[in-house]
């Protein structure tokens, strides 16, 4: 015969002891930390994804303005050949003759110079991109409009806006300015020379991106790469450019840039 049970134990078995309670709360947290873990790092992935779109398209940007510039250069003149010295007779004066070559100087834009770490072409015409107001009528190589690309960090370089039939003429770029990937218009004047300085208050300074911490040049002439580039010695351009830009998180992948006006 079977005994009946008890109230006391019937009550108890309706409800959850202290394990089982505890037990449900410890699995109950588990999935909270769970979700919140998958969460977080579905946030952390769209933003990695996020920024890494938006440096692409920043690299990309870059890559398109030296590409624009480039492609614009002015070919480099052929070299004329040096007339040949005239004869001074002994009884000439000697200041006569440092009078006869006075204005022999001529000086104008460099077509096309690199190094591997700074370039600066003439263009054939203004960019669209960093149009300057001055320089709206620049169509000949005498009111051309200039491009300087460098990294600044730390210090800024000598540069060989000009040149004469014997040499490059070096201005010195000097100012404040951020550190980072940078563009500068040099101001010219109506001979088409470049201030010995160069400064932020003339031409025109543009920060392309302060995530820029290296850049690197390689020039390429249809069999070799070279680290530098003179179209005056050289008498035309580059057949293509590698363009190679360091960040913060690292080196990017080399861009090749070809120039067709240099084949």
């Amino acid at each position: 015969m079977n005994r009946p049970t008890p109230p006391s134990a019937t009550r108890s078995r309706l409800g959850f002891t202290l394990v089982e309670l505890l037990v449900a709360l410890a699995i109950t947290a588990l999935i909270m930390v769970a979700a919140f873990s998958a969460v977080h790092t579905q946030a952390q992935l769209h933003a990695s994804g996020e920024s890494q779109v938006e440096r692409a398209l920043v690299r990309k940007g870059i890559i398109d303005d030296l590409t624009a510039d480039m492609r614009a250069a002015v070919r480099p003149a052929p070299t004329q050949p040096h007339p040949p010295a005239t004869v001074i007779s002994a009884h000439e004066r000697i200041e006569e003759r440092y009078l006869s070559l006075a204005g022999t100087a001529e000086r104008w834009p460099v077509e096309f110079y690199g190094t591997s770490e700074l370039l600066v072409v003439t263009l054939s015409r203004p960019s669209g991109r960093f149009h300057s107001p001055g320089q709206q009528n620049a169509t000949t190589p005498s009111r051309a409009t200039q491009a300087l690309w460098f990294c600044h960090a730390g210090t800024l370089p000598r540069v060989p806006f000009d040149q004469t039939p014997r040499q490059l003429v070096y201005s010195t770029v000097s100012g404040e300015a951020p550190w980072g990937l940078m563009r500068i218009e040099p101001p010219l004047t109506d001979a088409a020379v470049v201030p010995r300085t160069v400064t932020p208050d003339a031409g025109q300074w543009s920060v392309i991106s302060t995530e820029v911490t290296a850049l690197r040049f390689r020039y390429f002439d249809g069999q070799t790469w070279h680290r530098s580039w003179d179209a005056r010695q050289r008498q035309r351009l580059p057949h293509a450019v590698e363009v190679v830009l360091t960040t913060e998180l690292g080196q990017l992948p080399p861009q090749v840039i070809r120039l067709p006006q240099g084949e």
